[in-house]
């Protein structure tokens, strides 16, 4: 299922991913411009996270044209960094803890 949230910077509301409820896995496509340099990773809105966490999400999967990186969602949830670059809170994790799937 899609899970959606408000962007503020967009004023919009915008796709966060796609949750699988039978594997417990949530999905994020992105592009090159949603990965932040500074952070050295992607983020996920710090309100997407909380509904994952009550669904009891098991693992992340972020996928782009290119690479697709795996990180078990408690790890991201109790590890990372909580910022607002205008898009409102926002957890990011960097790609150099995640998996890359080969």
């Amino acid at each position: 299922m899609k899970i959606k949230t408000y962007d503020p910077k967009k004023d919009k509301e915008i796709v966060a991913g796609d949750f699988d409820a039978d594997t417990g896995v949530f999905t994020k496509t992105v592009t090159k411009r949603h990965f932040m340099i500074r952070e050295g990773g992607y983020a996920i809105q710090v309100e997407v996270m909380d509904i994952l966490s009550r669904w009891e999400c098991k693992q992340i999967i972020i996928r782009s044209k290119t690479k697709t990186y795996k990180v078990l969602f408690d790890i991201w949830y109790k590890n990372g960094t909580v910022k607002n670059y205008g898009h409102g809170d926002q957890s990011f994790f960097p790609v150099k803890f995640m998996n890359e799937e080969k």
